[in-house]
């Protein structure tokens, strides 16, 4: 009885044990509540990755541009990587170690989309699967555009001001489509300098009648008098 009675009385005298156990369950809640607080953040970087990738268009250069073309916006050509290329590509892949480069011309043709207005170049990917990408460069951000290919068609990498290149493979009239895009681009460049140039007159213009005030407020002086 005394050995069965001694734990009661070491339980009864013992005040600190239910503290102790609340303070454990406390510690215990704050650690998983961390754990879901991380759990969650990760879902939501996650989501916020996938509704960004599920976007599609990409900024390139310095002047962003809106989806839908701007007031006045003319377009100049819309058209899509060379029918030769995709034939070439498609005889050679009986050779079987070029049916990647056939399956790569073939998908590139099919989703593939280039357009020409007078303000920007656009660049549309549209696989049925994987990601869907849409490039939009404003030709005030061009800087040079190279050209590698044969007769009949050819590649054109744009390279844009802030160090971005945009490539557009297999093009017919590659080198029409260049001359455009820099033809464009110059303009563009002659536009910004005469708005400057056209401020800088302004600002002149406008200290020149100042200047003139003073002149004609100061005192006549007498022919042959010195100063």
């Amino acid at each position: 009885r005394a050995a069965r009675a001694a734990p009661r009385c070491a339980g009864a005298g013992g005040e600190d044990e239910p503290d102790d156990f609340e303070a454990r369950l406390a510690a215990i809640s704050a650690k998983t509540g961390k754990k879901r607080d991380l759990r969650e953040a990760r879902k939501a970087a996650k989501a916020e990755a996938a509704a960004a990738s599920k976007a599609g268009p990409k900024a390139r250069g310095l002047i962003e541009l809106p989806e839908d073309d701007l007031e006045g916006e003319v377009e100049y050509l819309a058209f899509r990587p060379s029918v030769g290329d995709l034939a070439a590509n498609v005889v050679l892949g009986a050779t079987i170690l070029w049916l990647p480069l056939s399956f790569a011309a073939i998908g590139r043709f099919t989703f593939v989309k280039y357009r020409l207005t007078d303000r920007r170049l656009t660049v549309r990917s549209e696989p049925p699967v994987g990601e869907q990408e849409r490039t939009d460069v404003a030709f005030e951000d061009v800087e040079e555009v190279l050209t590698v290919g044969n007769l009949l068609w050819g590649d054109l990498l744009v390279k844009l001001k802030n160090g971005d290149k945009v490539e557009l493979r297999s093009i017919d009239n590659f080198f029409e489509i260049k001359e455009y895009i820099m033809k464009k681009a110059e303009e563009c460049r002659k536009d910004q300098v005469d708005k400057l140039s056209g401020s800088g007159s302004s600002s002149a213009a406008a200290k020149e009648p100042a200047k003139a005030k003073v002149k004609t407020s100061a005192p006549s002086r007498a022919k042959g008098q010195g100063f």
